[in-house]
């Protein structure tokens, strides 16, 4: 309180009525006598809300006390206009309505009060500028506060992400000396130097783990992880991740199992990311469960989504831990077996990976009886990619090029029908050629960039000729027009496709 005192507030008053607006003037300056504080109250009126809006743009004010109904503006709605224009300023409402259910709307909303006209006495008004001026200061420290915290996690995750970039040429130019060195390419070397240096060799591989990991979690973080989405059998992809582990399995004794569907289930996907997302936690399974115990990994589907299970009877995790789990660095003291040592970021990279999927991920977990990982997928309709080329033959090429990652095709002869059908089937990409009858490629995309239902579509430029960058950028000068120029390989052109739709799907 002590900070509102000898100081000058300056308030907005949008109030249609004069008598109202009147009676609040002296009763703030009644009340400031009364309580003997020095506060000067420098009151502006407008009558309307559009006028107000005005003085807000002109200068600046403390606070702003709103009444709801103004000539120009009506309800709630007049409150939420002026707060979307102005978030940074507190705003009071006044209102002739007293209104429980409206005044909870527009707290949640973002007013910092709402007072009845009939019921607001010099002190409570007084009170409640202060209040709301003080929070609001106080918000905008936090939110500095935070931005500023935002920007030294992302120092940070740049730095950890440089660091593992620069760390891994060294590592791996280490591992291949000490290689060449245990396969007697550099002279022969006896037992006890075979030893160390096999040792060597596994630190050297964790080091590489755990700069892979870093590398992982830092792209994660910053947002920076870019899935190459195709059709991917995650029946297959199951029963790949078993038999990379069915060795590691027998030899701690761990019973390995795996319960697969009958039928092959297909998921728009990063197949790379779907290994490692398992792999992360079979590994974490095996690595804690003792010799005797059991892994399972097992796969269904429902309606919406496929759930894949990594469960385990190891040791479990006290249930305290649990919401702690997918934090990095985070082990809670489970046992440790031998061989392959745990960084604490596994779980946190599964997570991560999983989410931008658009999927989701948990666990259960009994101390002394085992643990369960589950993740499950959303069931995504495969793209729609609208193929648009006068040559009948090249449709049919870019077809059989694209056709195994499970995309499904619109297609078009000239460029009259590639708007047509982009309005009424809104693709969720265009391939589209530049040479075309009735309306050329320059034409067509800038007609694609003029209309709302079109303009987000992705596009590519496919060219048997120069393709004149700066005349396509006059229609969209945000938007970076990627070309392939014919004749084109065929992973250049899935790759390309995968970049441009791997931010459609999440």
């Amino acid at each position: 309180m002590a900070k509102m005192r000898n100081q000058k507030i300056k308030i907005l008053l949008i109030e249609d009525n004069p008598a109202d607006a009147r009676l609040l003037q002296e009763t703030l300056s009644d009340v400031n006598q009364n309580e003997s504080i020095n506060t000067v109250f420098e009151i502006q009126c407008a009558t309307r809300h559009v006028e107000g809006i005005e003085f807000l743009n002109e200068a600046d004010y403390d606070i702003v006390l709103l009444d709801l109904s103004l000539p120009d503006s009506q309800g709630l709605e007049t409150f939420t206009n002026t707060h979307r224009l102005f978030p940074d300023i507190p705003i009071i409402i006044l209102s002739g309505l007293d209104d429980e259910t409206v005044a909870l709307q527009a707290v949640r909303s973002g007013a910092q009060d709402y007072l009845f006209k009939g019921e607001a006495t010099g002190y409570l008004l007084l009170r409640a500028i202060r209040y709301a001026i003080e929070r609001k200061r106080i918000v905008a420290e936090l939110k500095t506060a935070n931005k500023k915290l935002q920007e030294l996690d992302h120092l940070k995750s740049d730095f950890l992400s440089t660091v593992s970039h620069e760390l891994r040429t060294p590592i791996a130019i280490m591992r291949e000396g000490v290689s060449l060195c245990l396969d007697g390419v550099a002279g022969e070397i006896n037992e006890t130097q075979k030893e160390l240096l096999s040792d060597t060799q596994q630190n050297i591989d964790r080091l590489a783990r755990l700069v892979t990991d870093l590398l992982d979690i830092s792209k994660i973080e910053a947002d920076k992880i870019k899935l190459r989405r195709s059709a991917v059998d995650m029946r297959l992809i199951t029963k790949k991740v078993y038999e990379y582990y069915i060795t590691q399995a027998n030899e701690r004794k761990i019973d390995f199992e795996v319960e697969l569907p009958d039928q092959s289930i297909s998921l728009y996907a990063d197949e790379d990311k779907m290994f490692q997302i398992y792999q992360n936690l079979v590994s974490n399974a095996l690595r804690y469960t003792e010799s005797g115990g059991k892994v399972k990994i097992s796969l269904k589907e429902n309606a919406r989504e496929i759930i894949c299970t990594v469960a385990d009877t190891g040791i479990g995790i006290a249930k305290g831990n649990i919401g702690k789990l997918f934090s990095k660095f985070e082990q809670f003291g489970r046992l440790e077996g031998p061989g392959y040592k745990g960084t604490g970021l596994g779980l946190a990279i599964a997570k991560g990976l999983v989410e931008k999927h658009g999927g989701r991920i948990w666990v259960d977990s009994k101390l002394g009886e085992g643990t369960s990982f589950y993740f499950a997928m959303k069931k995504l309709s495969f793209p729609r990619i609208h193929i648009v080329d006068d040559e009948i033959a090249v449709v049919e090429v870019i077809k059989e090029f694209l056709i195994e990652d499970g995309y499904t095709f619109i297609t078009s002869q000239n460029g009259t029908d590639a708007i047509e059908k982009a309005q009424k089937y809104n693709p969720d990409m265009i391939i589209l050629d530049m040479k075309l009858p009735k309306m050329n490629g320059y034409e067509v995309v800038g007609r694609l960039k003029q209309d709302d239902r079109t303009n987000q579509i992705p596009l590519l430029i496919i060219s048997a000729f120069n393709v004149d960058q700066k005349r396509l950028e006059q229609t969209d000068k945000h938007y970076v027009f990627p070309v392939l120029y014919k004749p084109f390989e065929r992973n250049h052109l899935r790759i390309k496709v995968k970049e441009l739709l791997s931010e459609q799907f999440v």
